[in-house]
């Protein structure tokens, strides 16, 4: 049968701020962030569940996500690494797609804004992400408009050249909980600032300018990784082949023209574990 296969991109948002509201369908996120591809591709699975994440976090948004759905419960096969908890946005990503092959699977006839309202509640009683399911379904360059589930939220696309990749390096682990619990205080403060300077003028560059000024005022890009990125691909920086970098999570993210990408890529894994990806305009896709 076609249709059983699905791919998530993954998603990184680059600056943001959480509104909560006691309904949890209008709660939610105002940022922006980028769709990534290759994603990950999912197959159905024989168990309940994800394969190769037996105890992990995610059960809590995933099961979640199925009891309030109602839906018969449905398990994936991963094809692809192992990037959960990192800050791809695979919480909401493996969610989407297990209730959407159930939903494939049992003929529920749902679409993907009601299958995302389910997952947006379940990442926001989990708190493992406040604004992953509008984006992952928007695709491309996102720009948060406003709070909340598909259909409730609004989110908009920023125009953006297909000649940019995405070099991302894993610096470390934190999940979304620990995330919220070291840096919420500073996120609520200067949140709405950058939103307010990325709304002036949304576009490619502010993002990338915006994200770089986030992840530095609140801490997540320090001083020592900072330095330690100019020592290894200044030289890209200073020619604009770097075009600019940023810090989500533990995640180092560096946008590059295409002609050098594979030059700056093989700097950064000298010192991380470094992966290329270009836009994903597209989102969340049965293949």
């Amino acid at each position: 049968m076609r249709g059983l296969n699905i791919e998530i991109p993954l998603h990184i948002t680059g600056f943001w701020y959480s509104i909560i509201d006691d309904d949890p369908l209008y709660s939610g996120s105002l940022g922006a962030g980028i769709n990534l591809k290759p994603g990950i591709k999912v197959r159905p699975y024989n168990k309940f569940g994800i394969s190769g994440f037996e105890g992990s976090f995610i059960y809590n948004t995933y099961g979640d996500a199925f009891k309030l759905s109602g839906f018969r419960e449905a398990g994936l096969y991963i094809d692809g690494p192992n990037l959960l908890g990192l800050g791809f946005g695979l919480s909401a990503g493996y969610a989407l797609a297990g209730l959407m092959l159930s939903n494939i699977l049992n003929g529920y006839g749902k679409t993907w804004f009601e299958i995302g309202r389910y997952v947006h509640m379940a990442e926001v009683r989990n708190k493992t992400g406040y604004g992953d399911v509008i984006a992952l379904l928007t695709g491309g360059l996102e720009y948060r408009l406003a709070p909340g589930a598909p259909g409730i939220g609004q989110a908009d696309r920023v125009p953006v050249a297909d000649d940019v990749s995405i070099l991302v390096s894993v610096t470390g682990d934190m999940s979304t909980p620990e995330m919220l619990n070291k840096y919420g205080d500073l996120i609520r403060d200067v949140g709405p600032k950058m939103y307010k300077y990325f709304s002036e003028n949304p576009s490619f560059e502010r993002f990338i300018e915006t994200s770089y000024k986030f992840s530095r005022e609140i801490g997540m890009l320090d001083s020592e990784l900072e330095d330690q990125v100019k020592v290894l691909i200044g030289n890209y920086i200073s020619n604009g082949g770097v075009l600019g970098f940023h810090r989500k999570k533990n995640l180092l993210v560096v946008y590059t023209e295409k002609s050098v990408s594979d030059e700056v890529y093989n700097l950064l894994r000298s010192r991380w574990r470094t992966f290329i990806y270009t836009i994903d305009f597209c989102g969340i896709k049965i293949l």
